[in-house]
């Protein structure tokens, strides 16, 4: 039987271009011809890249990853006013993390934001970067979006929250599901955006819910869905070597354990069913449709994981290409030995 895996990409703004270099690199070295790849997942910038890798696949395209390269240097800061705006915004927000400047509290639904957008939307020689929408929609047909999902065998899971309930969403493309919308809901992070109204309730960000979803995959769906591995996309830092003692290193902290909070739980819970599966052999009805599940996780580098908050909302070229450069590197070197890798042995 052919060994099924699932890949979970993890949220963290531009830091998920490291993501891109990954299935850019798992893409081309054909790993759909090596495993039954049966579902991809993800969370904000990881959602974007889970349903570009999931697309590709899905059309059978032999462009081996190059789709996630092109999103994310599309989404770059490619022209001169694009590059200063971009400075200006991640040099502020460094400043505010030092306390050199203050901290003024936002909001999306604000007059000065409503009449930012409308300017930038007027006046930018590109829209698609100013306009989340338009950049999706000029690397994703949304409109073969269902038709694929019918014919294509791996599920695509996009996290995101439930505004007025709390409630964890995860849009689910058996369900056709999967918009446009969909996508804006995962990646609405509150400060920036407007919540994503869709079937009559709003969404934001999915980092504040499942940062990505891990159990929709291994308990929902038909059992030959499930993986019997994981490979999740990590690009919060696990560790830190020092205590962070200076206003923006607590900052940065703080959204690394944030981010990774929902992930180290979800793990937790996949390692008791592993347990309660091998050990429950009198309940054997109870796990009929379950089975063990390995995880395997590809995390940035040290150099990368350095990298502060400020950095995961720049679009400077260069760090989006470091950045995919990384993701290479790392699927390189998780490739070579998978068992490294390890975090919860079925």
């Amino acid at each position: 039987m052919t060994h099924s895996v699932a890949i979970a990409c993890q949220g963290g703004g531009s830091h998920t271009a490291f993501t891109a270099g990954v299935l850019q690199h798992l893409l081309e070295q054909r790993i759909q011809e090596q495993y039954n790849i049966v579902g991809f997942s993800g969370t904000s910038g990881g959602a974007v890249c889970a349903l570009l890798a999931w697309y590709e696949l899905a059309e059978a395209s032999d462009t081996n990853g190059q789709r996630l390269i092109d999103f994310w240097m599309d989404n770059s800061s490619s022209l001169w006013w694009e590059q200063i705006g971009n400075m200006m915004v991640v040099n502020t927000m460094r400043s505010q993390q030092r306390g050199l400047l203050p901290n003024i509290a936002s909001t999306p639904y604000s007059t000065v934001a409503g009449w930012l957008r409308d300017m930038l939307n007027e006046f930018s020689p590109r829209d698609e970067f100013v306009n989340f929408r338009t950049l999706l929609e000029k690397h994703i047909d949304f409109d073969r979006v269902q038709d694929l999902s019918d014919s294509h065998q791996a599920r695509l899971l996009l996290g995101a929250v439930d505004v007025l309930s709390g409630d964890f969403k995860v849009f689910n493309s058996r369900k056709g599901e999967i918009q446009v919308e969909a996508v804006l809901a995962s990646a609405a992070l509150p400060t920036l955006f407007e919540a994503v109204p869709i079937g009559g309730t709003v969404y934001w960000d999915g980092l504040l819910s499942q940062n990505p979803p891990l159990l929709p995959l291994v308990d929902d769906g038909a059992p030959h869905e499930r993986p019997d591995e994981i490979r999740v996309i990590q690009v919060n830092p696990v560790r830190r070597e020092h205590i962070p003692e200076s206003p923006d290193d607590i900052t940065d902290r703080r959204n690394q354990l944030m981010g990774n909070l929902s992930l180290h739980h979800e793990m937790r819970l996949i390692t008791l069913m592993n347990r309660w599966i091998k050990q429950s052999s009198r309940f054997d009805w109870l796990w009929r449709n379950l089975k063990p599940v390995t995880v395997r996780c590809i995390q940035m580098s040290d150099e990368l994981n350095g990298l502060d908050l400020s950095s995961k909302f720049d679009r400077a070229p260069d760090l989006i290409e470091r950045l995919i450069d990384g993701g290479r590197t790392q699927a390189a070197a998780f490739l070579a030995n998978t068992e490294e890798h390890t975090l919860i042995a079925a």
